[in-house]
């Protein structure tokens, strides 16, 4: 005989249980040679091994609730059962508890007061609101069954999963009939693992057709042992939701794009004529297309003129002219945006903050990357410029309304108007020159959204009652003079109203020419830095610095923390040199969090920079340059009336 099959019975034996049962065999089974066995088929009721007093984590049984009735709390235990439905489980529920507050208040009425119910087409459990229940705290174990959070205070309240919507898994393990398998950590008899299959009110039976064989152990058999272990993963809190990695989510269709038809690059020229002076208007009316003014660009071309030349080994060269830094954007000084001839915004320092901005906030890869289409160079590059040769400029507009996910909303006039930089900010040489940067081909590319026509209506009518929202961080700019031989700061009050968010300060000088870079933020030797606002100092204790002797960590550090680069993992790349080499800034986070999506308390209050130095400021005294973020929104209602709504 090479195969054969055993039936056995649970409950052959008078000490089998529901998780331990034996089965004789009618005649011993000799094994003369080596065989293999496997579980083929199995049927088990599709009840569970509910009712137990085996203790949970918190102490408690896992066959008990607690019910706090007429602000007492009432302990019941369900006695000794099964259950092979929902239902049933809710009767059970049901039975013990008006069991149990009859014997507190010696009446109940038996048709009203059900505390829980059950669902059949949702196959949910609800606890209802009771006249006399404010609270209803369950066990781990029927809490899973339940589907319903462990602790309920706000009654009626609905579980959110249906009912053994769970999977368990049975371990079935045979002592002293086949050979200890390595499982985890440790050797045992399994015979086999089975999911368990939730169902109605019938047994399961489960057949496996390719069953896996394990090595029998044992010469002679004439009973047969088996053991049942349930497997039931527990959440960490009940108030978390299960889930699974996507990986394994091999079956769920992607959710479809239904509100957006198509997108497109629309590109606007400026309404008046681009010379090297400006201003340049950008006029968009009345449009029909939704625009994601995230993604807002500009484009032009620079050239040079009256280029100086000199003699040099008898031919005339022209003198090397290179340009600033991020030139897409430290081009132009200030930057205006209207909506329907109300003034949003108003960028002025658009140099600097988009700088700062991009320095502070964009990768090494954005930077190297796209960004290296605007200008941006780091390491000490140079972008040259020639009179003969346009460089190609592409670059983000940088204003804060602008940086927002939220669709613009059709039919608004947007008018753009932006005022360049002066040439000596612009141009970098290693002695003073005459040349001048020529701009041309000025352009100003949208991306436009085309939504469909029933989600365009859904807005319309949303907007007849609620305006559309836009938050966005206000960026104000001031630069304080210093004289020149000061050791400290001597007008130091920056606001006297409301006190921003977070505040960055840098040190330059005030000789803007071709010969000093504009963006070199130096040290000058300060010592000692310090923000008073509203009566709260920042820090606590003043930074200290010897950037002399190289001592400035505190400083560094401070940068880095303040900026929320600690907790969010992205950082400038500015090194402990690099500091105190045309990169020192000094940041003050005055908000709770280092960063936020959501709007700050609005806190009235003078606001104090405390400044001083090792060595007198020198000849020509210096500029401290002050950044401070506010929250802001701008509103558009439904006859696309625009509201500006800012702290400052």
């Amino acid at each position: 005989m090479t195969d054969f099959y055993v039936t056995l019975v649970s409950n052959a034996h008078s000490d089998s249980t529901i998780s331990n049962f034996q089965s004789s065999l009618p005649s011993t089974l000799r094994f003369n040679r080596p065989y293999e066995v496997a579980l083929s088929s199995i049927i088990y009721p599709n009840s569970q091994d509910l009712i137990s007093n085996n203790l949970e984590s918190d102490g408690r049984y896992e066959n008990e609730f607690i019910v706090v009735f007429n602000n007492k709390k009432v302990k019941c235990k369900v006695q000794n059962c099964s259950f092979s439905t929902p239902a049933q489980l809710v009767d059970i529920l049901n039975y013990t508890y008006q069991k149990k507050v009859k014997t507190v208040t010696n009446s109940i009425d038996k048709e009203k007061d059900l505390l829980f119910t059950y669902k059949p087409l949702f196959r949910t459990v609800t606890i209802e609101n009771l006249k006399h229940v404010t609270q209803v705290e369950l066990s781990d174990r029927l809490s899973y069954f339940l589907g319903v959070e462990k602790i309920s205070t706000k009654l009626p309240t609905t579980g959110q999963y249906s009912m053994f919507s769970g999977s368990e898994l049975m371990y079935i393990y045979s002592d002293g009939l086949v050979e200890p398998q390595t499982i985890s950590h440790m050797k045992a008899p399994l015979l086999k693992i089975i999911s368990i299959s939730p169902g109605n009110d019938r047994n399961v039976e489960e057949s496996f057709t390719n069953p896996l064989y394990v090595q029998v152990r044992a010469r002679e058999v004439d009973r047969i042992e088996k053991r049942y272990l349930w497997k039931m993963a527990k959440l960490m809190n009940s108030k978390s939701s299960p889930s699974a990695p996507a990986n394994i989510c091999l079956f769920d269709t992607p959710p479809s794009q239904v509100a957006f038809n198509k997108g497109k690059w629309m590109t606007f020229s400026p309404s008046n004529a681009v010379d090297s002076e400006g201003p340049y208007t950008f006029n968009i009316y009345d449009s029909a297309h939704f625009f994601q003014l995230n993604k807002t660009y500009l484009s032009f071309k620079l050239r040079l003129k009256d280029v100086e030349k000199t003699e040099h080994e008898g031919k005339k060269v022209a003198q090397e002219v290179s340009c600033t830094n991020f030139i897409g954007a430290t081009f132009f000084n200030q930057v205006k945006l209207s909506f329907n001839n109300v003034m949003v915004y108003d960028s002025d320092y658009y140099a600097y903050k988009s700088y700062i901005q991009t320095l502070f906030g964009e990768n090494l890869e954005t930077k190297e990357g796209l960004l290296s289409a605007a200008g941006w160079m780091d390491d000490g590059e140079k972008r040259k410029l020639e009179e003969d040769r346009d460089l190609d400029i592409y670059a983000p507009l940088l204003l804060e309304p602008f940086q927002t996910d939220r669709l613009l909303i059709p039919h608004i006039n947007i008018q753009l108007t932006l005022y360049r930089n002066r040439d000596a900010f612009c141009l970098l040489s290693t002695a003073d020159t005459k040349a001048q940067l020529v701009v041309s081909d000025l352009k100003l590319h949208m991306r436009a959204i085309d939504v469909v026509s029933s989600a365009t209506i859904a807005m319309e009518n949303r907007l007849r009652t609620t305006p559309a929202q836009y938050p966005f961080t206000v960026t104000k700019g001031k630069i304080i003079g210093i004289p020149e031989g000061r050791f400290e700061m001597p007008f130091s009050t920056l606001y006297h109203d409301i006190i921003p968010r977070r505040i960055i300060v840098g040190l330059l000088s005030p000789d803007v020419s071709t010969t000093t870079d504009p963006l070199n933020f130096g040290h000058y030797n300060i010592s000692e830095i310090q923000l008073d606002a509203g009566g709260t100092m920042y820090p606590p204790q003043p930074i200290l610095t010897d950037f002399e002797n190289k001592n400035y960590a505190h400083a560094f550090a401070r940068f880095y923390d303040e900026l929320g680069c600690v907790t969010n993992n992205s950082c400038p790349k500015i090194t402990y040199k690099m500091f105190r080499d045309g990169f020192t800034f000094f940041v003050f986070n005055l908000s709770p969090l280092d960063s936020s999506n959501s709007w700050e308390l609005v806190q009235s209050g003078s606001t104090q920079l405390l400044m001083r130095f090792k060595n007198k400021t020198p000849a020509g005294g210096l500029n401290v340059l002050v950044l401070s973020q506010f929250d802001g929104e701008y509103t558009i209602d439904g006859f696309r009336n625009v509201t500006v709504n800012t702290q400052h």
